[in-house]
């Protein structure tokens, strides 16, 4: 072969590799937005229900709960516990990637991909961004919010 073919043989045989790599940059990256907006809104929720005066925490639960709903999240995985002075919130979000979306489209092509790849683990066609967050108040105030380990 001369100069040309075995360039245009490894281009090729490199094109599908990089390919990859970028759907799993990008989906990666996916996955930090979600679970970094799931992060804040249920930090900004907290912080709206507890800042109402009006509001005693017993009440605290359906309230987060309704906003929870109000934003388009869903409500399945959502946990919630309220003391008087701490406020635990639990909850989950599916979303589409990139690179499952183009890989996964039914239990056999999940096989067939997992056999050519060489992956260990089970290609979804949706993720999920999960968040545990506990917060202190006192007065209607937040003193502190803290990521609990998952």
């Amino acid at each position: 072969m001369d100069k040309r073919g075995s360039a245009k043989g490894v281009f090729i045989v490199f094109i599908p590799f990089f390919l990859i790599f970028f759907a799993i940059a990008i989906d990666t990256g996916i996955s930090m937005y979600q679970n970094k907006k799931l992060k804040e809104d249920t930090e900004m929720i907290i912080t709206d229900v507890v800042s109402r005066p009006d509001m005693h925490y017993t009440e605290y639960e359906d309230e987060i709960t309704r906003l929870f709903e109000r934003y388009n999240y869903q409500t399945d995985d959502l946990v919630i516990m309220v003391t008087d002075k701490t406020v635990y919130v639990e909850n989950g979000k599916r979303y589409s990637g990139i690179f499952s979306s183009i890989f996964y489209k039914s239990h056999e092509d999940n096989q067939i991909v997992k056999k050519l790849l060489g992956v260990p683990f089970k290609i979804s066609q949706n993720s999920k961004a999960f968040v545990k967050i506990e917060a202190t108040y006192q007065d209607h105030k937040i003193i502190s919010f803290e990521e609990v380990e998952r």
